[in-house]
């Protein structure tokens, strides 16, 4: 079994009655949006990396490398 955490959300009254009334399972509804929300923004970067990396003309590992750097310097 995968680990989990507890996360405490406050919504409108009227979205949990509506969620309620149509039953659906706001855990399961968070975690499906937060995972999918998650792909988009993983696609997102690799295509700004992709488009990054063309215009410099650097190799990827060129490009790895420079990532890293730039994150010890954090």
């Amino acid at each position: 079994m995968e680990e989990t955490e507890v996360v405490s959300i406050r919504i409108r009254k009227s979205l949990k009655r509506e969620a309620k009334r149509l039953n659906i399972n706001l855990k399961k509804a968070l975690e499906d949006i937060i995972q999918e929300q998650a792909k988009v923004n993983k696609r997102k970067a690799n295509n700004i990396a992709k488009k990054l990396r063309r215009s410099l003309n650097l190799s990827v590992n060129e490009w790895v490398n420079d990532v890293k750097e730039t994150r010890l310097e954090e």
